[in-house]
């Protein structure tokens, strides 16, 4: 398919739209299944895996992490994060080694670290993104996070590149086009973001449009796909280890927040 060529500043990033060995390919359409979330994760924004299999979410107003059983969505436990305010506007949350990373939308990541019952906030950095950015997704790769900006700019989207540790840049940005991410619809809004290990490729979702992409590291854009029903509006993206996507939506001031799963069809 063409190759289309992005220059953004003194960066240039090659994009190309290719179905070639695209993991988005392996999930069906629709999910196996899509269960209620509990009451306290009506506005559910962030979705992980943490490194012992446990899945948590947290919602956008409470630094609060939320361990749920993946089949069910019940609600298992509520792990409090100590050091943190306990209102604030956090919109993603991504494992690191030996703990997790949480993303408020000003930029702000803290860097939590478990405890037996809690976790606790021990080090934050301020990531260096224009106040315009809207920071709304958060992904790991080793010791590089990256970050995704909400809002567009001149029918862009920005993935920032940073140092876990602190919030330094680790390369240029990743500028990607919203016609190629949207599939020719008229926006891409992310509202989270996810590594996959085994392929190395991001996968971004866009909550606003429903849409999910999956783009390589080096900001080639692989698919792209629009999420049939029952999304309403996807906050929150995670991956097990086995493969499983996981996909939480926000369910506003008149429903609850739901979790549904997509397995690869090799797994049905």
């Amino acid at each position: 398919m063409p190759l289309r060529t992005l220059i953004a500043g003194a960066a240039t990033v090659a994009l190309a739209l290719s179905a070639e060995g695209a993991r988005l390919d392996a999930y069906p359409r629709t999910p196996a299944r899509s269960v209620t979330l509990a009451a306290p994760l009506r506005e559910v924004s962030g979705l992980a895996f943490l490194r012992d299999g446990r899945l948590v979410a947290h919602d956008d107003e409470r630094a609060v992490l939320y361990v749920l059983e993946p089949r069910s969505g019940r609600l298992v436990a509520r792990l409090p994060v100590a050091g943190l305010p306990v209102r604030g506007d956090y919109e993603d949350v991504t494992p690191l080694a030996g703990g997790l990373a949480l993303l408020r939308s000003d930029g702000t990541v803290f860097l939590l670290e478990p405890g037996p019952a809690t976790f606790r906030a021990t080090r934050s950095w301020r990531a260096p993104v224009a106040a315009a950015c809207d920071a709304e997704g958060l992904a790991a790769v080793r010791d590089t996070l990256f970050l995704a900006c909400k809002h567009t700019r001149r029918g862009r989207v920005t993935i920032h590149r940073l140092l876990a540790a602190t919030g330094a840049p680790a390369g240029v940005p990743l500028i990607l086009p919203v016609a190629t991410l949207a599939g020719g619809a008229a926006g891409f809004h992310p509202s989270a973001l996810e590594a996959d290990s085994g392929s190395g490729h991001l996968l971004l979702l866009a909550g606003r449009e429903r849409r999910l992409a999956e783009v390589t590291r080096t900001g080639a854009v692989v698919a792209t796909r629009r999420l049939a029903a029952p999304h309403r509006q996807p906050e929150g993206l995670a991956l097990a280890a086995d493969g499983r996507l996981y996909v939480a939506d926000e369910g506003g001031a008149d429903g609850a927040g739901r979790l549904s799963t997509y397995v690869p069809r090799r797994d049905r």
